[in-house]
């Protein structure tokens, strides 16, 4: 029974063919624009597979206590 590569969402490329960890993947997409790489060569079994990039954002929200933010004025001096 072949075992399963994990090679979906990892932290760098893993070949789907033997397991090879890539290292520093990210300069394997040298263009921030391109988020696919269609046929890399594995650097232990030489053979190709194509490189899908994601990204994930996260965001943070919440309420400042009001002694952390300065007050605010207008041009005049009065405030906003």
């Amino acid at each position: 029974m072949k075992k399963e590569i994990d090679c979906s969402y990892t932290d760098e490329i893993v070949c789907p063919h033997c397991g090879y960890e890539f290292q520093m993947s990210y300069e394997i997409f040298y263009n921030p624009d391109d988020d696919f790489f269609r046929g890399l060569e594995c650097e232990k079994c030489e053979k190709e597979f194509n490189v899908e990039r994601n990204i994930s954002i996260s965001y943070n929200s919440y309420i400042p206590k009001e002694n952390i933010l300065p007050p605010r004025y207008d041009d005049l001096g009065y405030p906003v």
